[in-house]
């Protein structure tokens, strides 16, 4: 049965159908949240590997695509997963986070301009015309500002995207005719897509905030043949930075999927310990707000292992300064390189506990890059009583 701990795989058994009837509004599902935190920690890795970790999760034979644009220059670096259940019905989409070794993925989350964000009832998206034109934005016409790294890379692979999940839509392969001939199934979907799980860690998250956004501001989504805002199941996002302005929530608070309901319903944000990155942008001219139903980590052991800890509801986090993401590189220094054990000496070991311990009084705790790694949420995710995707366990 799903949730059964066994050795080998599936790690689900029927992942597919568990993943089409999970009840869309409301509290977030074990399954689905564990599925969609191993596949954005892995979206950052090929499509090869995406596919074996989803085989082996059990969503068996599924269909893979990656969609991809970078260019140095215009700082984009953008890469989003589809993947797509062997009969059709389930799809899940994944934007690849923050590339730690990859330069100009660093200078996207560093883009924090504030372009307003294309979409129907954005007043900058239609400026004043006429005698009006040039003047200020009257009260309540402040326009919806976004973060101009996260937003231009979500633009930059959507249309392909939309393109790939329409087909689906219409029980269609997302993948061209020669891979879905490689993939050996006997003839494509069976089924056309019914639930779709939007999900990503770190800049990843922010642009799949963006992405169902837009699947849901759009009017274009809620009608055939493009009609995805009906099977937008939920949304997951880790470790996601703010993406817009308190304008934009605005926005994003009155966004339905079509006659299924409020956006904000299904859309849910995890922030692992101290993990920095839920506080960025740092406090700015322009004040940047989270959206979505929060959960924080609650650690239940100190191992970091799979069930160590749990997701519990908590507040969004907050902005910061650019004090505290300075100091965020404490908890890197001091405790994730294990000095105690490098210095080869207790004294020094000792000495350097000490400089932690006295920081920790003097200042408030500070927040954490080395919280950031989605490892971290991902064994959050998993539930005590399954494997993992890697098998060991036992």
């Amino acid at each position: 049965a799903a949730g059964t701990k066994r050795k080998g795989f599936p790690v689900y058994e029927d992942l597919e159908r568990t993943l089409a009837r999970v009840a869309p509004p409301g509290e977030p599902d074990p399954i689905a949240r564990h599925v969609c935190a191993a596949l954005s920690a892995w979206a950052y890795s090929d499509p090869a590997t995406v596919a074996m970790i989803l085989s082996r999760l059990g969503l068996e034979r599924c269909r893979v695509r990656c969609v991809e644009l970078a260019n140095d220059a215009m700082i984009i670096r953008a890469v989003a997963y589809l993947v797509q259940s062997l009969d059709g019905r389930v799809a899940l989409l994944a934007y690849r986070g923050t590339e730690p070794f990859e330069l100009s993925s660093w200078a996207v989350d560093a883009d924090v301009n504030n372009p307003a964000i294309l979409t129907p009832g954005n007043v900058r998206a239609d400026p004043p015309t006429g005698a009006d034109a040039g003047r200020e934005p009257r009260r309540g016409e402040a326009p919806a500002l976004v973060h101009a790294g996260f937003y231009r890379n979500q633009r930059a692979t959507w249309f392909e995207v939309v393109a790939a999940l329409t087909r689906a839509l219409d029980g269609k392969s997302i993948l061209e005719d020669a891979e879905e001939a490689a993939l050996g199934a006997p003839a494509g979907p069976s089924r056309p897509l019914e639930a779709l799980f939007v999900t990503g860690h770190s800049l990843g998250a922010a642009m799949a905030t963006i992405a169902a956004y837009k699947l849901a501001a759009d009017p274009d989504y809620a009608r055939p043949p493009a009609a995805l805002a009906q099977v937008v199941r939920q949304v997951y996002l880790f470790a996601p930075p703010m993406v817009g302005n308190r304008e934009f929530k605005a926005l994003w608070n009155r966004a339905t999927l079509g006659g299924a309901g409020p956006l904000d319903a299904r859309v849910f944000a995890h922030t692992f310990a101290r993990d920095v990155v839920p506080h960025v942008p740092p406090q700015g001219t322009t004040t940047y707000v989270h959206v979505g139903k929060h959960f924080a980590s609650k650690e239940l052991q100190k191992d970091r292992g799979p069930g160590s800890s749990a997701w519990v509801p908590a507040d969004a986090p907050t902005p910061c300064t650019v004090y505290d993401m300075a100091r965020a590189l404490e908890p890197l220094v001091f405790g994730q390189i294990t000095w105690r054990e490098l210095l080869g000496s207790k004294l020094l070991g000792k000495l350097v506990g000490d400089v932690e311990e006295l920081l920790s009084r003097l200042l408030h705790p500070p927040l954490s890059f080395a919280d950031h790694i989605p490892t971290n949420y991902m064994l959050c995710s998993q539930p005590p009583s399954v494997n993992s995707e890697l098998g060991d366990d036992f």
